[in-house]
């Protein structure tokens, strides 16, 4: 594992919820933000595309669930070889694809995009105790300290090293088109990973790409079709907050929108959240808008598709601050604007309206010693 992973673990101990994976370091257990984007089956091999996971999600010892969409690929047209592959075995196992972008907003120049094939190779589960769900953050924090220090935690530590160092990586670069090939895979489950960094209209976005690659015994040509990049923004401090367009414009009908201007005057915590994956950090959030009323405003923004039943589990939860409910995932652009990854999802604005701690800030604070959502919440507050 990376020499950052003993940090990441603790992290994810200390504060409770999983995070997305930063763009070079990758999370034990992490969460897909969007359902995959599409699958197939050729010659008994299929892929699993998972959109926001970003690179080095294959160190990964826990899959991230989801639906598989099946459709057949009937292309065995072979394409221009454009691979730059590194040494390593294999046999002769040819695996091609193209990036494509869906959004017709953004024009990006494919040619060049490095493209990683790595093995993944299942690493050891970190040996939670049984009521490791009932524990408090702080005892989460104490309980994975004790077990770093051990000689059961430096063994797992080893162990982890172990599995990394005995993992296969090949590289290849796209052309024009965003084609890309590699030519000796074998038969074994690897990530497939891509990423972009690029200006629009004067913002920063990243473009990139994850998915499992099954490759079945007896293959010797995977299509794996058309891969839509997934694409986000990176927001930096002092950026000027977007505001929060909760639906995509319908028809004649404009898009739903909030002006962060409505929220001037106090700084301003948004919290992007499903029904179902806020309870990690929900007695954080709650404290800590209840003991700070007079300098932090919380807005919940729910990325759950609307159906009939929305509103009832949103009030089961008993939010003690408002809540915006958004067109879904997949179909509200607020996701891209604040380069959200995983859920929970944070931005914390100051009150001018500019972002204080954006989303990728929230995860670089957090591998911080002590750290907790609360923690990194006042200390940015107090700058």
């Amino acid at each position: 594992m990376p020499s950052g992973t003993p940090r990441m673990i603790e992290v994810l101990v200390a504060a409770g919820h999983s995070r997305r994976p930063s763009r070079s370091i990758g999370w034990p257990q992490p969460r897909a933000l969007t359902m995959p984007r599409g699958a197939g089956l050729v010659q008994g091999s299929k892929l699993v595309q998972r959109g926001h996971l970003g690179r080095f999600a294959t160190f990964c010892s826990a899959f991230v669930s989801g639906m598989c969409l099946w459709f057949a690929m009937t292309s065995p047209a072979v394409c221009q070889e454009v691979t730059d592959q590194d040494d390593g075995a294999g046999s002769g196992i040819r695996v091609r694809g193209r990036l494509v972008v869906e959004q017709p907003q953004f024009s990006l120049d494919l040619a060049g995009i490095e493209m990683t094939l790595e093995e993944m190779v299942p690493a050891p589960e970190l040996p939670l105790p049984e009521n490791f769900q009932q524990m408090t953050l702080e005892q989460r924090q104490k309980w994975y300290q004790e077990f770093q220090a051990s000689d059961a935690g430096k063994r797992f530590q080893e162990q982890l090293a172990k599995v990394d160092a005995g993992r296969k990586k090949f590289s290849a670069k796209t052309d024009a088109e965003g084609k890309f090939v590699f030519e000796t895979a074998f038969p074994a489950t690897f990530g497939l990973f891509g990423q972009l960094e690029f200006e629009s209209a004067g913002k920063t976005y990243l473009a990139d790409f994850f998915a499992e690659v099954p490759v079945g015994a007896g293959v010797k040509f995977l299509d794996l079709g058309d891969m839509p990049l997934e694409i986000r923004r990176i927001l930096k401090s002092g950026d000027v907050a977007p505001d929060l367009v909760l639906a995509p414009p319908q028809g004649a009908k404009g898009s739903e929108t909030v002006a962060i201007k409505e929220f001037a005057g106090k700084p301003l915590l948004l919290c992007f959240f499903t029904a179902d994956g806020l309870t990690r950090v929900q007695a954080d959030l709650t404290a800590l808008h209840k003991d700070r009323p007079s300098d932090l405003q919380v807005l919940g923004i729910n990325l759950d598709p609307p159906d009939d039943e929305l509103q009832a589990r949103l009030d089961a939860l008993k939010l003690g601050w408002p809540v915006k409910k958004t067109s879904g995932l997949q179909d509200t652009p607020i996701a891209v604007d604040y380069g959200i990854l995983a859920l929970p999802g944070f931005c914390l604005i100051d009150a001018q309206g500019k972002v204080l701690l954006s989303d990728d800030g929230f995860f670089e604070a957090l591998n911080e010693e002590q750290a907790t959502i609360r923690s990194v919440i006042e200390k940015s507050l107090k700058k």
